[in-house]
Formats: structure tokens, C-alpha cells, sequence
């Protein structure tokens, strides 16, 4: 019983640290500044640090939307 509670307990962090979010005084400058020149009306954006890239989720014309930047602002993922 003990293992597989420590199993479960294992996976919910293993989970949770795939992707954080992260204020977006840490996001990469070129990153920043890429979202907000392509995307100048995006609305209650949200950082997070995810296998490498830093996305962001956003609102924008009433949908919501994610990107997903490398160090130096280039895009490397988008969608809805």
C-alpha cells in the first residue's frame, strides 16, 4: 500500500514539474518582445518554462491561444 502511494505521490510531481509558470520578468527579452510584436492585442497572458521553450497563453479576439519561443524569440510552436 505504502508503494503505491509513494508511486502515485511520484507522478503528480513528475507531472508538475513538466511545465511552470514562471512571472514574466524571466522570460527571455527577445521572447517577450516577439509575443507582443506579433500578437500586439494579446490579453491575460500567462508564461510558462515548458521542454526548453517558454510559451505563452494568451487571449486574443476572444480566443485563446498559446505560442511557444526559443531563448532568442524564435517561434517554434503555435496553436489554439
Amino acid at each position: 500500500m505504502k508503494t503505491l502511494l509513494l508511486l502515485c505521490a511520484a507522478l503528480l510531481l513528475a507531472g508538475s514539474s513538466h511545465a511552470q509558470l514562471i512571472s514574466s520578468d524571466l522570460v527571455p527579452p527577445l521572447a517577450f518582445v516577439a509575443l507582443q510584436q506579433q500578437y500586439p492585442h494579446a490579453t491575460k497572458v500567462q508564461w510558462k518554462k515548458t521542454q526548453g521553450l517558454y510559451q505563452a497563453s494568451f487571449n486574443q479576439d476572444q480566443d485563446q491561444q498559446f505560442i511557444r519561443f526559443s531563448d532568442n524569440g524564435d517561434v517554434e510552436a503555435t496553436g489554439a
